[in-house]
C-alpha cells in the first residue's frame, strides 16, 4: 500500500466516522413525524409492516434494548444503516 492509498483509507473512515456522529446527534430527539414515529410505534409493539420487513425485525430487535427510549433506538438504527 503506498502513500496515496493509506491516506485515502484513512480519509474514508474519517468521513465514516463523522457522518455516524452527525447522524446519531440528530437522533438525539427521537423520531421525528409520519414514517419514522410508526415504525418506532411499531418496533415497540413488535409488529412489522410489508413494506419494510428486515428493517422491521431490525427495529423490533433495536427496540428491545434497554438503552434509551424506543423512538431514540429507531432512529439510531436508522443512522447506523
Amino acid at each position: 500500500m503506498d502513500a496515496g492509498d493509506r491516506w485515502t483509507w484513512i480519509a474514508d473512515r474519517v468521513l465514516l466516522a463523522l457522518a455516524l456522529v452527525i447522524l446519531v446527534a440528530g437522533a438525539a430527539g427521537g423520531p421525528g413525524w409520519l414514517v419514522s414515529s410508526s415504525e418506532a410505534v411499531l418496533a415497540t409493539q413488535l409488529e412489522r409492516t410489508a413494506s419494510a420487513p428486515l428493517f422491521g425485525l431490525l427495529a423490533s430487535v433495536a427496540g428491545a434494548l434497554p438503552i434509551g427510549e424506543p423512538g431514540f433506538r429507531v432512529a439510531l438504527l436508522a443512522a447506523v444503516l
